[in-house]
């Protein structure tokens, strides 16, 4: 196991090529070090670990290249499922200055299982950048909150697929009617075949006669062979 000491010398080593190229092999070994050397740590110390966060993120508050020290240890409080870490997370989901570690405070939040982090997840589903929006709504529809629905909804609509994709999947998850006239409407209009074949999966786990006759239309009349077998599964499970 690692201790306390080795922990913090192995952000610092990360501090100290923050502003290097992250493509440098080089680099990215002192951070995959760093992640290894604070997963080492024992189940104990994950109180610890939060406060390290908050150590970082005031000092990255104030010198914004080194929230990419944060990420490390944002990661290893992921992987421990840290709800004591939930406010600060959300705190930096939502920072302006964040967006080296936005996209994956935002996967993190989802595998917290806390629902604190659902409204600043929500608040970012218009980011501007693509995975921000799209393990924001992952992540919501891994927490679970039937509510956010109507939030996520106009994700369907978004230009990138990557995106609309996500959308089908927290929608399946979260359930519920809209949710499923929703991932309906996808099956039928998207332009993306696998955004489609997505919404032909999510639709086994929908109720009602509306996802049923969908799917079989999908069956009869969908050009694209992979949405096909999709839609032919789903019915098979339903």
């Amino acid at each position: 196991m690692s201790t306390r000491a080795e922990a913090l010398e192995s952000l610092e080593r990360l501090r100290a090529v923050v502003g290097n190229d992250f493509r440098d092999p080089s680099v990215r070994r002192v951070f995959d070090a760093a992640v290894e050397t604070l997963a080492d740590l024992p189940a104990s110390d994950t109180v610890f670990l939060v406060e390290l966060l908050a150590v970082n993120y005031a000092k990255a508050r104030e010198r914004h290249h080194e929230f990419i020290v944060c990420s490390p240890i944002c990661l290893v409080l992921g992987r421990r499922r840290a709800r004591e870490a939930v406010p600060i997370l959300c705190q930096i989901l939502v920072d302006p200055n964040a967006d080296s570690i936005r996209e994956d405070v935002a996967a993190i939040l989802g595998d917290t299982g806390d629902v604190i982090g659902v409204p600043f997840l929500v608040r970012v589903l218009s980011h501007r950048e693509v995975w921000v929006r799209a393990k924001a709504a992952l992540s919501l529809g891994r927490l679970g909150d039937p509510q956010v629905v109507p939030s996520v909804i106009p994700l369907l609509e978004d230009e990138a697929a990557t995106v609309r994709e996500a959308a089908v999947e927290a929608l399946a998850a979260l359930g519920g009617r809209e949710a499923c006239a929703a991932l309906i409407r996808t099956l039928q209009v998207d332009d993306e075949p696998t955004v489609r074949a997505a919404a032909a999966e999510a639709l086994a786990e929908c109720e009602g006669d509306e996802a049923t006759e969908a799917l079989e239309r999908a069956v009869v009349q969908e050009a694209d062979e992979d949405v096909v077998c999709a839609a032919r599964e789903s019915l098979h499970q339903r």
